[in-house]
């Protein structure tokens, strides 16, 4: 009986190991299918942050170009004007000169700022 029972025990054994083995493979592989998941979703996660950030950079590009456009816009208008006073016969040639300059001078700096104000704003 004793070559019976030693029998009986190394089968089961045999058998207790073949169940611990193939659960601890399907636990191996449910992790490995965690892990994949997890990657999946941190990879959709900065999919999201990459939109995000897109939108903001074409919202701010936008602002952008609306405020250079004005900026733009206002420069030529105050070039247009200073032509029409440099033409203008009865202003003297001197004071014509000063203030197309200085018109023209701050229309530039104008434009200069809302170009830093447009660059912060892609940028920020």
């Amino acid at each position: 009986m004793t070559a019976e029972k030693d029998d009986r025990t190394s089968k089961g054994t045999t058998t207790d190991e073949t169940a611990t083995r193939e659960r601890i493979d399907a636990l191996q592989a449910e992790i490995v299918g965690l892990r994949m998941e997890l990657a999946r979703t941190r990879i959709e996660q900065w999919a999201g942050r990459l939109d995000d950030l897109e939108l903001q950079y074409h919202l701010g590009r936008m602002e952008a170009d609306e405020r250079l456009s004005a900026a733009l816009a206002d420069v030529r208008h105050r070039i247009a004007k200073a032509r029409a006073r440099a033409e203008n016969r009865g202003e003297a040639a001197e004071e014509a000169v000063e203030a197309i300059t200085s018109g023209v001078e701050h229309a530039f700096d104008d434009l200069r700022q809302a170009m830093v104000r447009a660059r912060d704003a892609v940028t920020h």
